[in-house]
């Protein structure tokens, strides 16, 4: 599998800006580590989240991960943090066999990703009476 992700960077990346950065949004009030950014050949300036997964083959044989609207969550929260917008890039490695498989997330994916995102986290500070944006601006 590690030699599957090596080739996929070997294959794809032009420049690799960063790996396992912490970010964070103040506005909002969360955080989290990404995984790493990178200028795609393809797809240019990407945030690349790396998903292993016990991928399952189809009746026909064809290996076929799965992709959860909760991917497209992580990544756009993350991107929020940057200063610049990159495309959104979920990379399943696949457990059972030595492949991996890119999701390139649409702009539009993106962007309700990241309202539905808002809402989420809207709702845990509600239930936790938490509101780390408010904490933020008072210890400031």
């Amino acid at each position: 599998q590690l030699q599957a992700v090596d080739e996929w960077i070997q294959s794809n990346c032009l420049d690799h800006k960063w790996s396992e950065k912490v970010l964070v949004n103040k506005e909002v009030g969360y955080a989290g580590r990404a995984d790493t950014l990178l200028d795609h050949q393809e797809h240019g300036l990407t945030l690349v989240d790396f998903k292993t997964q016990d991928v399952k083959k189809t009746p026909r044989g064809k290996w076929t991960p799965r992709y959860y609207d909760k991917f497209v969550f992580q990544l756009a929260a993350y991107a929020e943090c940057l200063d610049v917008q990159p495309r959104l890039l979920s990379l399943v490695i696949n457990n059972n066999a030595d492949e991996v498989y890119e999701k390139l997330w649409t702009e539009e994916e993106a962007l309700e990703a990241m309202d539905v995102f808002k809402h989420i986290h809207a709702v845990w500070c509600h239930d936790k009476k938490y509101y780390p944006a408010k904490h933020q601006e008072v210890s400031a």
